[in-house]
């Protein structure tokens, strides 16, 4: 009964910025978690998290969400749920639900969880105990904000350790961290007062920068009866190497096969071309975390047996593979969604994925080869990996390097589209799509694809209503690499009717300035992040449009040649014997700037969608 007495003393407490009135959907009152290490394989998180949702959009602050396995587990629980005018329902350990993740093969961890189901406002605590035994290379991530327009009132995390002990950790929007000289243990806290939340919209910078956040790991560490250490990449990337050097157990059949296989090869390059074209057919990924704590891969021989793994496996099998016919590669780890590694912060537990490196010196190049997705071209860095730091694993240790990326200027669309246009206002369209770089992803798997979603995906964006929509042609140059100026290029070749593309007003019709307009959105309200965009975009769309016999612009459109700072656009249209020439070429710019800013990037974006969606008059001679 104390605590429904506290709770509303807090909400009056709090800063009017944290109450409904600036539309927060949570308020976290209190997010206070303290991870005790006791040895170097044993410890203990607890926590107290009270949370009000005051709308349906902040629910996500209430679930409770853990990860177990052979690890982990959960040594108590206990919540409480008040609603006003209601009694205090209390939730037990009962009441949690545990479900497998097993999927392929195998998989040893559970993700157990409780999702409220009350009408909001609400008010829910959170007391609950994490014991960790046997394998712990971190430290649990503090990171108290799900969502955005989630408020939080106070939060803090305590790391205490057995005394001398070393550990690294990366913070930010958090003060500390404190110590306490009259602990037993070396204790670090950090805390964080009243954040106003974040709020989501386009451009903005990485949740990671704009929310509170603790990364923290022991530099020496016991994980699984295994030792390590994480005082640099080399010394992280060595635990690794153990870990993966004794995999190496192809069946002597199987080498005799690799070799067979690659018997007719007469350079390196199609020998590792004839590994990767083996690896799209005869496996597949699935995801596996048994061994030690999912860092460990299976041995080659079970994934070539089974003919299935995750990315550790396959990536391994790989480079097995390459091993057995002389050619060096190396086990390399990296984060897919998260380009740079924390700054000073050398633990490999940033990381979420494996590749393969492959040093190809006859070409002047490296070869960065995705094992686990057969539709990517080989020789591709696609978008998950291009740029983004990498620590590749070696008998030397590790090396934190950096895959390269593609020039901007190939990260283009070029569309050719003709219409023939009839009195009627109907039409009849041929499109060829020219798509180069890492716009090239969201096509890999076209071939593949059932019709209906085929035509889904070439009707998006059109300002017309296709008919008998037809994909005639997929043309691409996947299989042609040869040294490192290659890039991924594909071709769509596809034609539809229109029965209406054109309005018609008396003796005029209204056609499209570019049936696929490259507008943009707008959002309303105060900006409030900075405006960030990290890549190049450009789109030419190139439309012929052969007119009715009869028919002529009724004028010609001055060219537009629109230069910012966020960008370009450039149009023109033209008359030549009864046809219509328009062009039109949009190109993204990358910036960062302050929010301060964004009137002039809204004023770029109303004269970007007014040109780009544009109408010409036609009239009748």
């Amino acid at each position: 009964m104390q605590t429904r007495r506290i709770i509303p003393i807090l909400l009056m407490l709090l800063p009017l910025s944290l109450h409904a009135q600036n539309k927060a959907n949570a308020v976290i009152l209190k997010d206070e978690e303290v991870y005790t290490l006791s040895s170097p394989t044993s410890a203990e998180l607890t926590v107290t998290r009270v949370v009000s949702v005051l709308s349906e959009a902040g629910e996500a602050e209430a679930v409770f969400y853990e990860f177990t396995d052979r690890y982990r587990s959960i040594s108590s629980f206990k919540g409480t749920i008040e609603k006003e005018g209601q009694k205090p329902k209390k939730i037990g350990k009962g009441e949690l639900r545990t479900v497998s993740l097993a999927s392929g093969l195998a998989e040893d961890g559970f993700i157990t969880a409780y999702s409220p189901s009350m009408p909001c406002p609400y008010t829910i605590t959170y007391e609950y105990t994490i014991s960790y035994k046997k394998a712990i290379a971190t430290f649990p991530v503090y990171s108290p904000i799900n969502t955005d327009k989630s408020k939080l009132a106070y939060g803090s995390f305590i790391i205490r350790v057995p005394q001398d002990y070393k550990i690294q950790y990366y913070s930010n929007l958090l003060e500390g961290p404190q110590t306490d000289p009259n602990s037993n243990y070396d204790s670090y806290k950090w805390e964080v007062k009243n954040y106003d939340g974040y709020v989501d919209e386009s451009f903005m910078p990485s949740r990671s920068q704009l929310t509170p956040l603790l990364l923290s790991a022991p530099v020496e560490f016991t994980y699984a009866g295994t030792k390590g250490s994480q005082a640099s990449w080399k010394e992280a990337g060595q635990w690794c190497y153990d870990l993966v050097k004794d995999t190496n157990d192809l069946p002597a059949d199987f080498i005799a096969r690799v070799k067979e296989m690659t018997s007719g090869c007469t350079t390196d390059l199609e020998r590792i071309k004839a590994v990767y074209n083996y690896l799209r057919k005869e496996t597949r990924y699935v995801s596996i975390q048994l061994g030690i704590g999912g860092y460990k891969p299976f041995p080659a021989s079970v994934v070539q047996k089974s003919g299935f793994g995750d990315c550790k496996g396959l990536s391994n099998l790989a480079r097995c593979m390459l091993a057995a016919i002389g050619i060096d590669s190396y086990y390399t780890i990296l984060h897919t969604k998260k380009a740079k590694m924390f700054p000073g912060f050398c633990s490999f537990t940033q990381m979420n994925h494996v590749m393969l490196c492959v040093p190809l010196p006859e070409k002047n190049d490296t070869l960065w080869l995705e094992c686990t997705n057969p539709t990517v071209p080989f020789g591709y860095r696609h978008e998950d990996i291009a740029g983004h730091d990498v620590l590749c694993i070696s008998e030397d240790g590790g090396r934190l390097l950096n895959v390269p990326t593609y020039p901007d200027s190939l990260n283009k669309v070029v569309t050719d589209t003709e219409v023939v246009l009839h009195e009627d206002a109907s039409a009849n369209v041929k499109v060829e799509k020219h798509i180069y770089s890492s716009n090239v992803e969201s096509w890999l798997s076209i071939r593949d694809q059932k019709p209906e979603d085929v035509n889904k995906k070439l009707s998006k964006g059109l300002s017309v209503l296709p008919q008998n929509l037809k994909l005639s042609s997929v043309k691409d140059n996947f299989d042609a690499y040869d040294g490192p100026g290659y890039s991924p290029e594909m071709t769509l070749s596809y034609n539809f009717d229109c029965w209406q593309y054109a309005n018609q007003m008396g003796n005029r019709l209204f056609i499209p300035g570019n049936p696929v307009p490259k507008g943009m959105s707008l959002q309303r309200g105060k900006r409030i992040n900075d405006i960030v965009s990290g890549h190049c975009e450009t789109a030419i769309d190139h439309i012929k449009v052969t007119l009715p016999k009869g028919y002529t612009l009724e004028s010609i459109p001055e060219d537009i040649n629109l230069d910012t700072d966020w960008g370009t656009f450039k149009s023109s249209v033209k008359e030549e014997g009864g046809v219509v020439y328009i062009s039109q070429v949009f190109h993204l710019k990358k910036f960062n700037k302050p929010a301060a800013d964004y009137t002039s990037f809204k004023q770029f974006i109303r004269t970007l969608n007014k040109s780009a969606e544009a109408t010409l008059a036609l009239v009748k001679k």
